[in-house]
């Protein structure tokens, strides 16, 4: 299709993370179990795959990145190694406060989240709501209402859950002892 519409595009034969990593010096044909597509665009290198609809255009899921892979052309050996150039990132805002009996705070929480964590969060959302708060929620708190998504199916923008918890305090020489991460992995 790409060729019809003009493009200089070529395949790229791969190995998966999951299958292991090509030599170079002896590329058997059992090294490769992937192909993806590689395009000229306007004088820009861009690499294709159709089966994640969660990557966002020039993004390969990260089952493709696996140092190397081999451009399919006649009468020319060439190797291309993969790069990310993604950030994935994520990012908490917390907005604590304490509860009136002074026993729990409440925390309302505000994650945004981009890259490959952003496909990963969107991937547990599809596979069911309660994944998705169990990764959330830690031990130590209790769901006070629903998960809010934002942006689940605008990939091209961070994906964000907004929640709000309740957690308990704990207390030192009747000091108030409150975590500051929220029990949040820094």
């Amino acid at each position: 299709m790409l060729k019809a519409a003009g493009l200089e595009v070529y395949p790229i034969l791969l190995s998966t993370r999951n299958h292991g990593k090509i030599s170079a010096n002896y590329p058997f044909l059992d090294y490769f179990n992937y192909v993806i597509v590689y395009a000229k665009i306007d004088d820009s290198l861009v690499l294709l795959d159709a089966t994640e609809p969660l990557c966002n255009f020039n993004e390969l899921p990260t089952r493709c990145l696996n140092d190397y892979g081999f451009i399919v052309q006649k009468k020319k050996e060439e190797w291309l190694q993969f790069h990310s150039n993604f950030v994935s990132e994520m990012n908490y805002n917390f907005i604590i406060k304490l509860n009136a009996n002074n026993d729990s705070i409440i925390n309302r929480c505000k994650l945004m989240i981009t890259g490959y964590d952003a496909i990963d969060y969107r991937k547990k959302f599809a596979n069911g709501y309660d994944k998705v708060k169990d990764n959330l929620i830690g031990k130590n708190s209790v769901l006070i209402d629903s998960i809010k998504f934002v942006n689940l199916y605008e990939i091209q923008k961070p994906f964000g859950i907004n929640f709000k918890e309740m957690m308990r305090i704990g207390f030192v020489d009747n000091k108030i002892i409150i975590s500051p991460f929220c029990f949040k992995a820094i």
